[in-house]
């Protein structure tokens, strides 16, 4: 992170020559770290100031994360203004990525400066508190004047950092909630100098002010370092076990983990799946989409001489060859990964409810407290203007002891810590308010196939027996095709013939969606799939089989066994037990999706198969006065989950479908979508404890203020205590670990 440069932003030119931009040439999306966020109302002035620049869309800040997202029309200007704009009051921008783990040296620098004023003003008072009177010149003035110029460097030096973010909201119309505090600051030191010139030094209370002053600023220095803690915490962790890509390897094609990418290796990206680095296509005019990167579902053209960022998904139906340029330690899909809402995170029709007002939100509190702050601020001076010399700490101490910054980042902090957890347990949350949303859900909505079985179907042995009885030519093309997709039939037909298949790019084989696989070789047509698909005709006899066939002839009858997930009759218990209505909605046919409910404990009622993926769509609709999560793996059930309140998948290899979704998950059992509900629940828990216990704090504070019970000093201490206190809980609510306190 840059904190100072004879060059400012030095870094952005290139950062925004990276930036991808959408087909419309309008819109340009750059993730940034910014340091200095300390509560949401910093996120709510960069807004405000976003506002003010035509060029800029929208500017989405994550405090407890430290990281900005940033939307900007290219045809209008670049973001350099703004981010200037920004910096003047504190902040500081860097690439993404770039070490943010300590506080901005230059408040530990004005810590020091104040602290050490501070102790000179004690030594001064203290020859005051000894005795030392006018008697006593010339030394009585030289010390008092003495006192009254490290009161003004403390005042200086560490009223600045607040002075001057109100001056630079004013000038913008716009009112900082560091008002109250610049205002205690400067009544202070005024006071003091009144006194001073008007009963003498002894009556000045500089000791008391440098005091103030010095923890005004050592609280924004611990609050600033158990932000950053936090936000180290939340950083670690990059969700990428389990994922696994084709590479082909001379006349071969293998899965291997994500992580033994590198530079050079040949992919082959099948329909629906994500390109896991920075690569170049091998071959022009294939369709890709950024969606799982942008939230944008266009699609562009490849071209053999632009990369593709990491992220980015096949969208055609055929294989997509790209040869990798960088490592997987380098990929951006780690960045994807580990963020707070993970790929895409961009708001849908589903977030509006929520996401339009927080904004406002912000903007109202500012305005609401400040003038709450000043009231009561007024209020104490009048109660106590029969005494000014008590009527001036006490208006000091109204105006700084109550802050929101406990509020405004705990609330944050909560909301990334929750995802934070659900990380940990391989639950990735793509839509920001999904965790608000999911308090509504009423149903719960399973596709068989993939969700509430593994997914990972097996050939009973009969089919096995007659697969390796094939042709070999005939054999070789099914594992080709095979390799090519990732249906659960063909990831079956790979695990059993990934040996034999030949990595020969020109077989251009075609998903289609809901139906099978065809590919056109040597002038015969070969199709897997379904009866209808495969053979050209309904065969009676051939149920839920699924069928290889050559120019309409079936070749291979293949039978599939599932395994239906080991925790799955254990989760729908708890989720009944929960309060939630659960209903399998499935393409298979009726026997096989009863075996599965039965087995699981799901009511035959509850059960509707045989649908297609309009059927599934539709019965979601109709199903809409009941809010619901639909949980689903294959692209035949993107319909139903655009349809549903919330919707989930443990398809993290198939971005065409997790796009789609508010989250999705790894592990071999359906428990994540129990711990997402939950969590959620959790989260609404604590954010009503974190409002109750800032709302006792502060009628406690301001009472105790009102009656003359807290001066200055008290109350610059426990506005920071307040905020760590609440941070601290916060942090131990959803990790069982007290980590604010370890500064």
């Amino acid at each position: 992170m840059r904190t100072g440069s004879s060059s400012p932003l030095a870094w952005l030119a290139a950062a925004v020559e990276e930036s991808p931009v959408d087909e419309t040439g309008t819109s340009c999306r750059l993730e940034l770290d910014v340091q200095g966020v300390h509560c949401a109302a910093c996120v709510w002035l960069m807004q405000e100031l976003g506002k003010r620049h035509d060029e800029i869309d929208a500017v989405r800040v994550n405090p407890a994360r430290g990281e900005l997202v940033l939307s900007w029309n290219p045809r209008i200007g670049t973001p350099r203004a703004f981010l200037r704009d920004v910096e003047r009051f504190g902040y500081r921008f860097g690439p993404a990525g770039a070490d943010n783990s300590r506080p901005d040296r230059g408040l530990l620098t004005r810590l020091g400066i104040c602290a050490s004023a501070a102790m000179n003003v004690m030594i001064v008072s203290a020859c005051f508190y000894f005795g030392l009177s006018p008697v006593d010149e010339p030394l009585y003035t030289i010390l008092g004047y003495l006192g009254l110029v490290f009161a003004g460097i403390t005042t200086i030096v560490g009223g600045d950092l607040f002075f001057r973010s109100v001056l630079r909201g004013a000038r913008r119309g716009l009112v900082h909630l560091d008002l109250p505090i610049a205002l205690g600051i400067a009544l202070a030191f005024a006071s003091s100098v009144a006194m001073h010139l008007t009963r003498g030094p002894e009556f000045a209370y500089y000791d008391t002010t440098s005091a103030f002053v010095t923890f005004m600023v050592a609280g924004r220095w611990l609050q600033q370092r158990a932000v950053e803690r936090n936000r180290r915490a939340l950083l670690r962790g990059a969700g990428v076990d389990h994922l696994y890509a084709r590479r082909r390897t001379g006349d071969r094609v293998a899965s291997v983990p994500v992580r033994d990418i590198h530079a050079g290796d040949e992919l082959w990206i099948v329909p629906g799946e994500f390109v896991p680095v920075r690569a170049l296509p091998l071959q022009e005019r294939a369709a890709y989409k950024l969606d799982w990167i942008t939230g944008e579902p266009r699609v562009f053209t490849t071209r053999t001489d632009v990369a593709l960022p990491a992220g980015a998904t096949n969208a055609g139906e055929e294989m997509l060859r790209v040869r990798a340029i960088e490592d997987f330690a380098q990929s951006k899909l780690v960045a994807l990964l580990g963020g707070s809402g993970a790929p895409g995170g961009a708001p849908d029709d589903r977030d509006t409810d929520t996401a339009g007002g927080e904004d406002r939100w912000w903007r109202n509190v500012s305005l609401i407290y400040v003038a709450f702050v000043l009231l009561t601020a007024c209020a104490g001076l009048f109660v106590w203007r029969h005494d000014w010399e008590r009527a001036i700490p006490i208006t000091i101490s109204l105006l700084v002891i109550t802050c929101p910054c406990a509020i405004g980042f705990a609330l944050p902090l909560a909301r990334e810590l929750a995802h934070n957890g659900l990380r940990r347990a391989g639950i990735f949350v793509r839509k920001p308010h999904f965790l608000d949303r999911a308090l509504r859900i009423r149903r719960i909505l399973f596709d068989k196939t993939g969700t509430l079985t593994n997914g990972r179907l097996r050939l009973d042995p009969a089919s096995r027996q007659a697969l390796f009885a094939l042709q070999a030519e005939d054999r070789q093309v099914l594992a080709g095709m095979a390799a090519r997709s990732n249906h659960p039939v063909s990831r079956a037909l790979w695990n059993e013939l990934n040996q034999q298949a030949t990595a020969d790019p020109d077989r251009a084989v075609r998903e289609v969606a809901g139906r099978g696989l065809e590919l056109v070789m040597n002038r015969a047509l070969y199709r897997l799939g379904s009866a209808p698909f495969a053979t050209l005709a309904a065969l009676p006899d051939a149920g839920e089989e699924t069928f290889f066939s050559r120019d309409g002839v079936p070749l291979l009858r293949i039978r599939l066994e599932e395994q239906i997930r080991e925790d799955a009759r254990d989760e729908v218990t708890r989720l009944h037990q929960m309060g939630f209505d659960i209903a399998i909605l499935t393409g298979d046919g009726p026997l096989a999706a009863g075996r599965v409910a039965h087995a699981i404990g799901i009511p035959e009622n509850r059960v509707l198969a045989g649908l297609d993926p309009e059927e599934k769509a539709r019965t979601v609709r109709q199903w809409a006065g009941e809010p619901s999560l639909m949980v689903g793996d294959g692209l035949n059930d993107g319909p139903a989950l655009s349809e549903a309140s919330c919707a989930a998948t443990p398809a993290i290899d198939h971005p065409a479908v997790s796009s789609r979704t508010d989250f999705y998950y790894l592990g071999d059992g359906i428990a994540a979508v129990r711990m997402a509900l939950s969590q959620a629940r959790r989260l609404r828990l604590v954010t009503r404890n974190i409002l109750i216990l800032a709302a006792l704090y502060n009628i406690a504070a301001i009472s105790v203020a009102l009656a003359g019970g807290v001066s200055p000093l008290v109350a610059a201490l426990a506005m920071p205590a307040s905020s760590i206190l609440i941070l601290t809980y916060t942090v131990h609510s959803f990790t069982g670990v007290r980590t604010a306190w370890k500064l």
